[in-house]
């Protein structure tokens, strides 16, 4: 490989780690034959840098192959020379780059991506393939830990990638890593040959039953969440909810015209929604799924399969160009397992009769809300909601507050507020049913419940299968 080659996985290399030789080493193992194509494609690249860094995270070689197909003929890039520096601001960023040296890995490579890369938060959670919330907590995290502010941070991972790195040592590491990496093929080579026969035997119907099945499946009226979707590039979660039998996400893409949503169910839970006609078949996690089309109003592409025996799953979209491959894409981005529903406040009591139908997470702005119901369906209010939301801008309506059409009971929460609110009903005159009972349902809905002892720090908020009560 020639020197110019290692330009641009040097200078990444060397903002990202204190050891560059060694991590530039470690990422010319990783890709392997594929280094001449990767060379002339800085994306993708980076991309495989950053997933090496973090722990040999390795992205998936069909989709860094199609991006490096699609980019034009690479151009030569000069070589850069390292810019000369003052005696006194060079020892400040030695001083800077020593802060940086203490950071967490995801930290500093969100710091490395944002600062010098400039990218977005968007593009970075989906290189260090985390979700796009905990991309943000990392930079905000390394900024402060640091003490520095951005523009000195910047200027010293600048200062950081001029950093040259010996092309020799570079070569030297990687010699010594595929010398490792045969000497522990060979030693493990017999003893690997005979337990794979009796691993073959002994569990090979279990291995293909576990790949097709999911980790878990969630069950019927149990507050956690049981589906993931992994960033999917230019995609942003909109907001996700959850009810008995059904947990939804609503998802936009690069283009606001292109919309998405995906219906996982619990065990046993029944679609009563239409169904797409069937255009043809693909598999999705081992498993036959349908494509095709459904028209609720306006005519959506859409896939659904059973993720498990009893479970279904089910994507809707609309406004895109290439819908199937897409669809597909995004089915291979779900997994399923477990994960907390939490909420800022545990519901003590309800009111006699009501009940949660459902709970709603907005990503922006950033809120939370619980539905809640009636079964006997009297005449008055049906339905209020509990919601973790900003709190009303100076000159809003008063904390307790009722007029025609809404009535409220608010609790400060930080800089938010926790609000149980219902829209009350009219009679025929316009007037509302029972107004003064509906102030005091909601009071009495609100006194009974209790705030989480912060609102930034999720590890005190409640777990929703304590904070809601059993109906």
């Amino acid at each position: 490989m020639a020197t110019e080659e290692l330009a641009d996985l040097s200078r990444w290399c060397a903002a990202l780690s204190e050891a560059p030789a060694e991590l530039a080493a470690d990422v010319l193992l990783a890709a392997g034959h594929h280094w001449p194509a990767l060379a002339e494609s800085p994306e993708q690249l980076r991309e495989l840098t950053v997933r090496t860094y973090l722990g040999g995270q390795r992205p998936s070689w069909r989709r860094l192959l199609q991006g490096i197909a699609r980019r034009p003929e690479a151009v030569p890039r000069p070589a850069r020379p390292t810019p000369p520096l003052r005696r006194g601001a060079q020892q400040d960023l030695a001083q800077a780059a020593e802060a940086i040296a203490g950071l967490p890995r995801l930290e500093r490579a969100v710091l490395v991506l944002t600062l010098t890369e400039r990218l977005t938060r968007t593009e970075i959670a989906a290189i260090v393939d985390r979700p796009h919330s905990i991309a943000a907590r990392a930079f905000e995290h390394g900024r402060q830990a640091t003490g520095l502010d951005t523009h000195v941070l910047a200027a010293t991972l600048q200062w950081l990638s001029w950093q040259p790195i010996d092309p020799v040592e570079v070569r030297r590491q990687h010699r010594r890593r595929i010398a490792e990496r045969s000497r522990r093929r060979w030693r493990h080579r017999a003893l690997a040959g005979a337990a794979a026969i009796t691993a073959c035997l002994v569990v090979a119907v279990p291995t293909v039953l576990a790949w097709r099945q999911p980790d878990q499946v969630r069950t019927r009226g149990d507050w956690v969440w049981g589906s993931q979707l992994h960033p999917f590039g230019g995609w942003v979660v909109d907001a996700r909810s959850i009810t008995a039998d059904w947990e939804y996400t609503w998802l936009h893409g690069p283009a606001n015209t292109a919309r998405c949503w995906i219906a996982i169910g619990a065990r046993d839970a029944i679609w009563t929604g239409t169904l797409p006609r069937v255009r043809r078949s693909v598999l999705v996690r081992g498993r036959r799924a349908a494509l095709g089309n459904t028209e609720n109003g306006e005519t959506s592409n859409a896939l659904w399969w059973q993720y498990a025996d009893d479970s279904m799953a089910l994507i809707q979209c609309t406004g895109l160009d290439d819908a199937d491959r897409l669809l597909v894409n995004l089915a291979g981005r779900l997994t399923f397992r477990s994960e907390r529903v939490l909420l800022p406040f545990r519901i003590r009591a309800l009111p006699q009769g009501y009940e949660v139908a459902s709970v709603t997470e907005y990503q922006s702005p950033e809120r939370t809300s619980v539905y809640v119901t009636r079964t006997d369906y009297p005449e008055g209010i049906l339905q209020f909601t509990i919601s973790y939301r900003p709190a009303d801008p100076v000159g809003a309506a008063p904390v307790v507050a009722t007029s025609v059409r809404r009535a409220a009971s608010c609790r400060p929460f930080g800089d938010f507020q926790v609000c149980v609110e219902a829209r009350v009903p009219l009679d025929d005159t316009g007037a509302p049913y029972v107004e003064g009972l509906v102030g005091k349902l909601l009071d009495q809905t609100a006194d009974d419940l209790l705030l989480a002892s912060s609102q930034h720090d999720r590890g005190h908020w409640y777990d929703a299968r304590h904070a809601i009560p059993a109906s």
